[in-house]
């Protein structure tokens, strides 16, 4: 029985080869360890390994398993586009001396803190408050400061192409 060896190639992309085509021999189960015919132990790939470079195989393989994400939006999420939602409180903060009128209800952070205890995940704000959520944002709905994404400052669409004009 021939295994199959997975290669790094040039640009990072794990494929499948045959051992033979390593040109390091293919591997026979001879001996019922699974070693190499003509090689050490330490040069005998390891299951899910790559034989050139010996890192993993495939993505996530051999790191910790992550937290999952809850990402955090700000405006027309936690702070309602239009007044009038009951338990909302009123807010102005002036974030880099500019006066933002928020509406926040103080139930949501530990609504939120509940949803990620239970899903076994992470709170990160996901919003173009970045850092600043942690400043003007979590405090008043009772999170504690959070990781969050870095969105831009200005995102801008690319220009669309002027054919003939």
């Amino acid at each position: 029985m021939t295994d199959q060896a997975v290669v790094h190639k040039a640009g990072g992309t794990p494929e499948s080869e045959p051992f033979s085509s390593l040109v390091l021999a293919d591997l026979q189960d001879v001996d019922g360890v699974g070693q190499a015919p003509g090689f050490p132990g330490a040069m005998t790939p390891k299951p899910g390994m790559c034989v050139a470079c010996g890192r993993p195989s495939t993505y996530g393989a051999g790191m910790e398993q992550l937290a999952p994400l809850i990402l955090v939006d700000v405006d027309g999420v936690l702070n309602p586009d239009k007044p009038g939602a009951g338990g909302y409180r009123r807010h102005w903060v002036f974030p880099y001396g500019v006066a933002h009128r928020l509406l926040l209800d103080p139930g949501h952070g530990r609504m939120l803190s509940e949803l990620a205890e239970a899903a076994g995940a992470e709170l990160v704000w996901a919003s173009y408050w970045r850092n600043r959520a942690n400043t003007w944002i979590a405090p008043r709905i009772g999170l504690p400061s959070l990781r969050f994404v870095p969105i831009p400052s200005r995102w801008r669409p690319r220009a669309r192409s002027s054919l003939g004009q």
